[in-house]
């Protein structure tokens, strides 16, 4: 397993850094066709991951998201995802602070076909896993997420 170690107490030293709860370890958006797999991604000053602007075709296997500031994980818009045998754990310092949130930013934003399987959160300050659709009120597009154990 590769190891992707940040420094997220260094990212509270005002006299270094200016404060944002945005220093996510992997960051992707708009991508098609996205794998992640045997990682450990530790102590990031954001998300241990992010995702946004509409990624497609999507696979998380075994990762491990420890130790984040925000999120192990934020998913703001994707279709066809499958996230499985990973852990996302000890989430603590700007709310939502969940293990997984989803979070759509924009009306167009997709939350479609998403799977978890044998994935667990755990330790984490907010939710193990949590769902705000606020900005998709009026689009009606569906939104799919599956859970298996």
């Amino acid at each position: 397993m590769d190891v992707c170690t940040l420094h997220g107490q260094d990212y509270m030293d005002r006299t270094r850094y200016n404060f944002t709860e945005h220093r996510h370890a992997i960051s992707a958006e708009g991508v098609r066709g996205l794998s992640l797999s045997s990682l450990r991604i530790e102590n990031s000053g954001g998300d241990g991951i992010d995702l946004s602007g509409n990624l497609v075709d999507i696979e998380i296997r075994n990762v491990v998201a420890t130790d984040n500031y925000r999120q192990g994980m934020s998913v703001i818009s994707a279709v066809n995802m499958v996230v499985r045998d990973s852990i996302f754990q000890r989430t603590r310092g700007t709310p939502p602070e969940s293990g997984v949130d989803f979070e759509p930013d924009y009306v167009g934003d997709r939350l479609s076909n998403i799977t978890f399987i044998n994935v667990s959160t755990i330790a984490y300050h907010g939710s193990g896993f949590s769902i705000w659709t606020g900005n998709l009120e009026d689009n009606g597009l569906p939104i799919t997420l599956r859970f298996v154990d």
